[in-house]
């Protein structure tokens, strides 16, 4: 049996984490955008003695944050398929490496005694 290469497991352990790490920021930026959203709201209800500011700035913050969202997506859409496609090679490679390193059928291989 050959030995995986060790680093090449560890990026791809480390790649698999930033995906994972960029999906679990999709969350929080939604909920921030809105928060910053209602925020800015109510001081400019409060500073223009109105009512209606928080309503349109919690919407803008709901917009920006489902962009986000959907940007960091497809980011992390693109990463993977990024890395699928770096698995996908590695492991025609070794295929090929192992087909290539194989005895053909019917020759023996000599093996070395050991003492």
């Amino acid at each position: 049996m050959k030995e995986q290469r060790p680093e090449s497991k560890s990026k791809l352990d480390v790649s698999g984490l930033r995906v994972g790490m960029m999906l679990s920021t999709a969350g929080l930026t939604l909920a921030l955008s809105v928060g910053v959203g209602v925020g800015i709201g109510i001081l400019l209800d409060r500073w223009l003695k109105t009512n209606y500011l928080v309503i349109v700035f919690t919407l803008v913050g709901v917009a920006a944050g489902f962009r986000e969202l959907i940007r960091t997506v497809i980011r992390a859409n693109e990463e993977q398929e990024r890395v699928d496609a770096e698995e996908k090679q590695r492991r025609t490679a070794d295929r090929k490496a192992t087909t290539a390193e194989a005895p053909e059928p019917g020759v023996e291989v000599e093996e070395e005694a050991s003492s």
